[in-house]
Formats: structure tokens, sequence, C-alpha cells
């Protein structure tokens, strides 16, 4: 760039009109314009004069040619720090190569999910790794003779970090609502068989026993709600948000299921109490009449 502009310079002199045809226009008798007589850069080195020929002249266009190279060596020295500091870059060579899309792409495996504090880590670290380029990469460097910006390259670097921990994050929160999800269909189901209607007295000895093992179902879910409200508790720790509100109020479903069944059944055995009462009257009524009935064929059979 500087030997294309040093030459520009040089060939743009033969285009400078002679001053003297600029001023003195009556002592030239041709109207055609002269120029200046500008040096030419030789692309050779000239030869040196011969010492012993004392009418040797050195050649008019050696100076440019020696001023040329002068400049280039100048600036090969000014470079050469440059290309030093490139290489202090090479320790970033792992990052550079990093591939968010495919890090990720691995790990977003339903099949053999990752262990959810793995995730936590790696997302502390990958945040820890972008602080870190940013304190070791500046905006800008002065290096030689040059003003270096370095914020494309950091901030390159510090986008395949962060771009890694959020979508881990979308990972966790992932999994969070899948695990909410499941919990709350368990829950569901419980519901569900609880708030049935039996049929008979039968039906109801059978729905009131059921729900006198619920505190042991629920028991056995616990391990999973407490898992399950820790990952929703990584996800505040990174101050995620949910793109709804409904993914972020499940959370408040799980912890509330348990006492919330622990209600329905209480509900639930006040509407069965009733309903007992019932069928044992019922029961009573059909006692009676199948009484009436068997007495009045035991008279019809004692007449004959």
């Amino acid at each position: 760039m500087i030997q294309t502009i040093f030459d520009k310079g040089i060939n743009n002199l033969k285009d400078i009109p002679s001053p003297e045809q600029k001023l003195l226009p009556h002592l030239f008798k041709s109207n055609v314009k002269s120029y200046l007589k500008a040096t030419v850069r030789p692309l050779y080195k000239p030869e040196d004069p011969d010492p012993k020929d004392k009418r040797a002249l050195p050649d008019e266009n050696a100076w440019i040619y020696d001023l040329y190279h002068t400049l280039t060596h100048r600036f090969d020295e000014a470079v050469e720090p440059l290309n030093q500091y490139i290489k202090t870059y090479a320790k970033y060579d792992k990052e550079y190569k990093i591939d968010p899309a495919a890090v990720i792409k691995k790990l977003d495996d339903d099949e053999n999910p990752p262990e959810i504090d793995f995730l936590r880590k790696d997302v502390i670290f990958h945040q820890k790794e972008a602080e870190r380029l940013k304190g070791e990469i500046p905006d800008e460097i002065i290096v030689s003779m040059f003003r270096v910006s370095c914020k494309e390259i950091r901030n390159k670097l510090v986008d395949k970090h962060l771009k890694i921990a959020k979508d881990e994050i979308d990972l966790i929160a992932k999994r969070a609502k899948m695990a909410g999800n499941e919990l709350l269909a368990n829950f569901e189901k419980i519901t569900a068989k609880i708030e049935s209607h039996p049929k008979d007295i039968e039906e109801l000895t059978a729905l009131k026993d059921y729900m006198a093992s619920v505190p042991n179902e629920i028991e056995k879910l616990q391990k999973d709600i407490k898992e399950t409200l820790g990952v929703y508790e990584i996800l505040n720790h990174f101050n995620y948000k949910f793109p709804n509100d409904a993914d972020f109020d499940k959370k408040w479903e799980v912890f509330g299921a348990p006492k919330e069944t622990a209600s329905k059944i209480e509900k639930q055995l006040n509407i069965l109490q009733v309903l007992q009462d019932k069928y044992l009257n019922q029961m009573v009524g059909n006692m009676e009449e199948f009484e009436k009935t068997i007495n009045e064929i035991i008279d019809q059979v004692t007449q004959f």
C-alpha cells in the first residue's frame, strides 16, 4: 500500500506543467505544453559508476531507487511487531474452533440427557470464560505505528461462550418444563381418581382405601418434586425468563400440588361420607324389602 502511494506520487510528477512556460510564455515559440522532468524509479538497482573513470556519473535515478527500498525496509520493520502481536492470539486457537451449534446438538439428547448439575456448571464456566476474554482483549491497542482494533475478534470469541451458556440455560428450562409436566400429570391422575363418583358401597370403600394410600404415593414423588423445584431455582439464579407465564407457573403448581391434593382428599371424604350414609340407607331399605319378600314366600309355601 505504501509502495503503491510512493510510485503514484513519483508518476504524477511528470504531469506537473513547467512553471517557466506559465510565467514566461513569450520565451516559448511552441504552444505545446511542456512538463517538469520527473525522476523515474528504476526496477533494478543502478550500477555504481566506475571510480577509476573521472567522467563517470551516478545514475540520476539511483537516489529514488534507494529511497524506495529504504521506505520498504522501514515499513517491513514497522509491520514485524504486528506479526509478533498476531502470534499472541494463538492461545485462543481452541476458541476459534468452537462451534456452539455442535456443542448444543450433542447436549440436546432426550435419550441420554446430561445431568442438570453438569449443565449448571458448564453455564458458569462459559460465562466466566466470556468475562475473562473481555478482560484480556482490549478494545484497541497501539502496535508499532498502527492502531489495532481488537473489538471484532474479542466479541466473536465472547459471543461463542455466551451463546453456549444461553442455549444450555434453555436446555435446563426445557428439562424443568418436562419434569414439571410429568409431575403434574401424575397429580392429575391422582386427582381424577379421588374425584371419581362411586356407584355403590363397594366402589366407595375401594375409593376410600385408595385415598388412604395417596399420602404414600405423594411421598414417593417428593424426591422428584424437590429435584424439579431445584431446577427452577437454578433458572432463577441465571435470571431466566420463560417465554410465557404458564411455563413459569408450573413451578408453583408443582410446589403446591401435594397440599392441594390433600385438600381435595379432605373435601372428597366429606362427600363420600354423605354417599356412604345414602348407600347404607339404601341397603337397609333393600334388606327390609328382601325380608318382606322372603316372609311372603314362606307364608305361601306354608299354606300348601
